[in-house]
Order: structure tokens, then sequence, then C-alpha cells
């Protein structure tokens, strides 16, 4: 939770930390290794590794933590109504979550963002369309489960209305498993934004996120003899998605009685 919290600050206070503009190529400083007034390094066109790492951290968090908000939203929402009102309600939400869930998460997207166009408000955009089943299958399990519970049945019986009993009684019990499932979704969305920017669907250069990053480092001259350009993305990507997992894992253990004496 530090280690997350103290990236996330960095990546909020950006333009106070970044010594140069992150997208300005200097041609006298090219390629230069880490050192000096470059803590990273520079890029094959000048460019500062370390303000650039700060912009696409910032990005990566934008997209990540804005996309599972929405899809949580709306899993939420239709998770709740299908399990609330059962029937053909739920019959068809199921279908409908079930077609979505039938397509690999990736091939998905790179489908919906290729069609719009890439930019970052359609990769969060494709980032919620193709995230909300999973929250609907979790919201609609504990939906039902509730649902029979003394206090919701009660609330019934002395003529709540459905969107009260809803709001009030039913999302506010089941909300555990939905913050846990979150923030694992937060890790999953970092991960495909990165994929996405890494095959040119993502963020536009000459604006940095850590899968463009990458993607400028890619050839084999840069491997071999300019590692600085694909480490610090690429170990960046790793620890916060770490993070963001082992955070997962002791919001898991905390909310579920059964793992708390592990």
């Amino acid at each position: 939770m530090v280690l997350l919290g103290t990236i996330a600050v960095t990546a909020i206070v950006a333009p106070l930390l970044a010594r140069f503009d992150p997208n300005l190529p200097n041609l006298a400083h090219m390629s230069r290794p880490p050192g000096g007034e470059h803590l990273l390094g520079t890029d094959q066109i000048g460019r500062d590794v370390y303000s650039r790492l700060l912009y696409a951290v910032r990005v990566s968090l934008l997209v990540a933590i804005t996309a599972v908000c929405l899809n949580t939203a709306i899993g939420m929402l239709l998770g709740s109504v299908a399990g609330f009102f059962r029937g053909w309600i739920d019959q068809v939400l199921s279908r409908i979550a079930d077609a979505f869930l039938s397509f690999p998460v990736l091939p998905l997207v790179i489908v919906l963002v290729a069609l719009f166009g890439p930019s970052l408000v359609n990769v969060i955009a494709a980032l919620a369309v193709v995230g909300w089943p999973e929250v609907f299958r979790l919201v609609r399990g504990e939906t039902l489960a509730a649902r029979e519970r003394d206090f919701v049945q009660a609330a019934i019986s002395l003529g709540g209305g459905n969107a009260r009993v809803i709001f009030r009684h039913v999302l506010p019990n089941i909300l555990a498993p939905i913050i846990v499932s979150a923030t694992f979704g937060v890790a999953q969305a970092i991960l495909t934004e990165a994929g996405l920017s890494f095959l040119g669907l993502g963020l536009r250069p000459p604006n940095a996120s850590l899968g463009n990053m990458l993607l400028d480092a890619q050839s084999i001259t840069v491997l071999r003899s300019h590692p600085w350009l694909w480490l610090s993305p690429g170990i960046l990507i790793v620890t916060i998605v770490l993070s963001v997992n082992y955070l997962g894992d002791w919001l898991r253990a905390r909310f579920d009685p059964r793992l708390r004496g592990r």
C-alpha cells in the first residue's frame, strides 16, 4: 500500500517533479545513459526518460481506475437488477453477459479500439465494455443470496420500493467482494492498456504511456545497447501490478472471515 500510494502521489504531482518537457526532443542529448541531469537517461531523440515515466504512470493509472469504476458501476447496476428481479430479466442480462465472456478480453478490446480509433477515451470505453460481465456475475450471485436474507425480506414486506431495497439494503451488504474484484480489475486494466499501447492502439505519440515507451524500445539495438529505455517502464509495470495484486489479496483476507487467521 505504501509503494502503490507513493507511485500514485508521484503521478499526480508529475508536473512538479518532471525536470524536462516529456515530449520535447533534444537532439544534442540523444540516447544518453542514466546520470547527471538525466536520472534515467534519454531516448533516441533526446527526451528525458524520467520525465516521460512520470507522465506515463499518470496515464496508466487514469485509464485503469476510470475504466474499472465504469465497468464496476455497470456490473453492479445490471447484476443487482438481474439477481433481485430474477425471471426473464435475469435470463436476458445473463445471456448478454455470457456472450461478452465468450470472447477473449484482449482481442475484443483490440477490435473495439481499432474500430473506433486509438485514443485514451476509446481505450477507457473499450475496457469498461469488456469488463462489466465479470462484475455482473459476481454481483448477481451475491444479490441472489442477499435477497433471501431476513433483513431484505423484511424490507420488501414493509413495502420498500425495489430501488430502495436494492440500493439501501442489498448493495451495501455485498460491497466487500465487489471492492476486491475492482482491485484486481485495476491490475488487469493496467496490463491491457500497456499491451494496447505497445501495439500502437493506445495513447498516441508523442504522449507517453508505459506501453508505448516499451514500443519505442523494441529494436534489437535498443534492447542490447540502451537497456535503460525498456528496464524502467518494464520494472514499473511489474511493480504496480504486483502492488495492486497484493493489495487485493490483503483486502480479500480482511473481508473474508475464513481467511483472516491465515
